[in-house]
């Protein structure tokens, strides 16, 4: 088994195919062909599925690949923390973040960021739900909340609060609500998650609340709910880093600010950066994961010791 070999394997998978694989190597179809089908004979079992106009993995190979592309990464890493100038940042960084956090906090930041690294290509892939970070070759991805079970790596960047949030004119059309149960009786938008969808968990120095929620809308886009109640459309939860700035320009109310929100799951409320498993990050993760903490101190007037020096969680654990 050679390691020109396992290159080639993994730029095929990734790829979709022997000719365009061939093209992205700069190299003969025939060389990729055979070094496949080297790989196949070391390995005594089949990778690919090959017709005359696709290739597909077969189940074995697509077990291999999800073990040895995160190997190779950790190799390529390992090789680029050695060599000088890594300050100098070049290649493509490839990120997966939500649109309103893409929105809220990228955004405004970025162009200090490339200002510092004009040799660095950046792609985003920007979804309000999880992608596969292998299968589609990213780098890193911003994630909130709970993190399920997966061979991912992740480092906390902030603890987030969530806030019971409407507009003046809404709260003022419809009632106050001095206490979660007065929900019950109020239009409240929701995130089609299960950690929100239907019901909303409160808690204060004296009590807990766990209120069930009737939602006539849910919205899978936090920007969509944002500005939906700044519309006067309803109330909903929405996290501090998004609505902190709405509340102190008086374009939303913070609601019951004597009551927090209890979200569900072992890791808790908060913003993590998350990578393939690996031991070494290259120098471009590094340095991106600076400029989002660098990003949210900015956000966050209470930025912790936690978040500037966070420490990498087996998500598994």
């Amino acid at each position: 088994m050679q390691w020109s070999h396992l290159n080639v394997f993994v730029a095929v998978a990734q790829i979709g195919g022997f000719k365009h694989a061939a093209d992205a190597l700069d190299m003969a179809p025939s060389s990729v062909t055979r070094a496949i089908a080297n790989l196949e004979k070391s390995l005594g079992v089949r990778l690919f599925q090959r017709t005359t106009r696709n290739v597909a993995l077969t189940e074995a190979g697509e077990k291999f690949l999800k073990q040895v592309a995160p190997a190779m990464d950790e190799v390529r890493a390992a090789a680029d923390s050695l060599k000088p100038g890594t300050d100098n940042l070049s290649g493509t960084l490839k990120v997966s973040a939500s649109v309103a956090f893409a929105e809220t906090i990228i955004a405004p930041n970025l162009a200090d960021f490339c200002d510092s690294h004009p040799q660095l290509e950046i792609e985003f892939l920007l979804s309000d739900t999880r992608i596969d970070l292998i299968s589609e070759r990213v780098d890193l991805a911003v994630r909130h909340g709970g993190l399920e079970d997966s061979s991912l790596v992740a480092q906390r960047l902030a603890t987030v609060n969530y806030h019971l949030v409407a507009s003046r004119e809404y709260a003022d059309q419809k009632g106050p609500i001095t206490h979660p149960q007065d929900l019950v009786d109020h239009r409240c938008l929701s995130f089609p998650y299960p950690v929100f969808q239907n019901n909303w968990c409160f808690e204060s120095d004296r009590s807990t609340c766990e209120v069930e929620i009737e939602s006539s809308i849910k919205i899978s886009n936090a920007l969509t709910i944002a500005a939906s109640v700044k519309a006067g459309v309803g109330v909903a939860l929405l996290a501090d880093w998004m609505v902190d700035k709405d509340i102190a320009n008086g374009s939303m109310i913070h609601l019951l600010p004597e009551w927090s929100v209890r979200v569900a799951g072992s890791t808790g409320s908060a913003l993590w950066l998350v990578t393939p498993s690996r031991a070494f990050l290259p120098a471009k993760v590094t340095a991106f994961r600076d400029f989002l903490q660098s990003a949210l101190s900015h956000v966050y007037k209470r930025h912790s010791d936690e978040s500037k020096n966070p420490k990498d969680i087996d998500i598994n654990s």
